[in-house]
């Protein structure tokens, strides 16, 4: 059901931002798993990243909403 959500969240990015990619999961990925732009722009890229809670939105979770808003956000990787 994960990957399904993400493929659908990436169709529905991409109807909007025809040069966005999809970055495959793993660790390490900054919290990313779309963007529009390169990494490298100095401009600067649109990050969009999945959340799939099937049980739900609570604290915990809404926590780990903010902790990659954090992550993306603060990363020396991109602007």
């Amino acid at each position: 059901a994960r990957e399904k959500f993400e493929d659908l969240a990436f169709d529905l990015i991409r109807a909007e931002e025809p040069r966005a990619q999809k970055v495959r999961v793993s660790q390490g990925d900054g919290g990313i798993d779309a963007h529009v732009n390169d990494l490298g722009d100095p401009r600067g890229v649109h990050i969009y990243q999945c959340k799939f809670f099937p049980k739900g939105l609570d604290d915990a979770q809404k926590g780990q909403v903010r902790e990659s808003f954090k992550r993306c956000r603060e990363s020396p990787d991109y602007k």
